[in-house]
């Protein structure tokens, strides 16, 4: 189910319009008996991307900051279960084929230029969409306890059936005097040719330029590199627009108020003309770049893609014991839990464009269920 008709599915039940925070049960499963409510198509959506995969299976696209990953590590291993399902493609080789299927038969150049080969088992992997360190933590686990799956949602990511995943991608706002204070001042890059001031302002601030932007007080420069490879600009590949950024233009202390904070474009847009903020605007990434990263077994820098999906689901009281078995379903597991514990199992709504204050006060657009235990 494509993720327009998911939304409309949750127009029909009026849930998206939900206002209060404590969210509607849809589904529940207890020791006796499975009630579907009155919302059985939006459990079976939901349960139609809900799975298991090889963990050997995944590869992810954006790099693991060491830090970020030991303090989730060491919260799983506390936890002694997994709770986010990682957010993945369907195989690539699959979604090759789908998008040749649905597209014009030239495509097949956009996969060459990115060192693709369709009849290639180096395309038998799924791409991690979301979840890059706790891919990162169940690879490291999967050493000490024996780990081989892991729970999922599973996306159509290519072609026609792609459209319920979006992807945006992720401006760079950094405060000017923290550039001053951790590296080369903003006047140093200019004078050392490493960002070119672009005059009389020929680029305009939209999210397709040919061009990455950087824009202090409403002026406009680049990447003097781009100049020099004029016309050949649009060749450069668009991950080298997040690496500048990274080498150049991002500060990360761990102190909010002076570090980059990533933000989508039209966010970034309200800053181009404070002279406070240096703001960065990469070159919009597509799909197939997300594809040609990882079919190179590369990532991308922190912070560069912006997936949405159609619906998230967490709180998945996931065991240890049940990652370790190579059989057995999601559903087949939720069943020995309420039993082996004797709860209910409660599937809830919570509403779209929500807060969660337990991931950081984190912003999720998504539709978000979550499951709740009921002793």
């Amino acid at each position: 189910m494509s993720g327009n008709n998911f939304h409309k599915l949750m127009l029909i039940y009026g849930l998206n319009i939900l206002k209060e925070r404590k969210g509607v049960t849809i589904y529940s499963l207890s020791k006796k008996s499975e009630n579907f409510y009155s919302y059985k198509k939006i459990v079976q959506t939901i349960f139609s991307h809900l799975s298991y995969a090889p963990l050997k299976s995944f590869r992810i696209h954006e790099e693991v900051i060491p830090p970020e990953k030991d303090k989730l590590l060491k919260k799983i291993e506390n936890d002694g279960k997994f709770t986010w399902p990682i957010l993945i493609s369907r195989k690539v080789v699959e979604e090759i084929n789908t998008y040749l299927e649905d597209s014009h038969p030239n495509s097949l150049k956009e996969f060459e230029k990115r060192g693709i080969i369709r009849e290639n088992e180096k395309g038998d992997f799924h791409i991690v969409l979301d979840g890059t360190h706790r891919t990162a933590c169940l690879w490291e686990l999967a050493e000490k306890y024996g780990f081989k799956k892991a729970p999922v949602l599973m996306f159509d990511y290519l072609g026609n059936r792609g459209k319920e995943v979006k992807l945006g991608h992720w401006c760079r706002l950094t405060p000017w005097q923290s550039l001053n204070e951790k590296r080369k001042s903003f006047e140093n890059l200019v004078a050392d040719g490493i960002l070119t001031k672009l005059e009389d302002n020929p680029y305009m601030l939209q999210e397709n330029n040919k061009l990455p932007l950087v824009v202090r007080g409403g002026e406009l420069y680049t990447f003097q590199e781009y100049l020099n490879s004029q016309p050949k600009a649009k060749e450069i590949p668009l991950s080298r627009d997040y690496e500048l950024s990274k080498m150049y233009l991002e500060v990360n202390t761990g102190v909010a108020e002076k570090d980059t904070c990533y933000v989508e474009f039209e966010e970034a847009k309200k800053w181009v003309e404070v002279p406070e903020k240096v703001v960065v605007l990469p070159r919009k990434l597509s799909k197939l770049d997300v594809l040609g990263v990882t079919w190179q077994k590369k990532v991308f820098p922190r912070k560069t893609t912006r997936h949405i999906f159609p619906f998230r689901v967490f709180n998945l009281p996931i065991k240890f014991s049940f990652l370790k078995k190579e059989e057995g379903t999601i559903r087949e597991d939720l069943r020995t839990l309420v039993e082996e514990e004797d709860i209910t199992l409660h599937l809830v709504y919570l509403g779209k464009e929500i807060y969660l204050k337990e991931e950081k006060g984190r912003f999720y657009e998504e539709h978000m269920f979550k499951f709740e235990k009921e002793e």
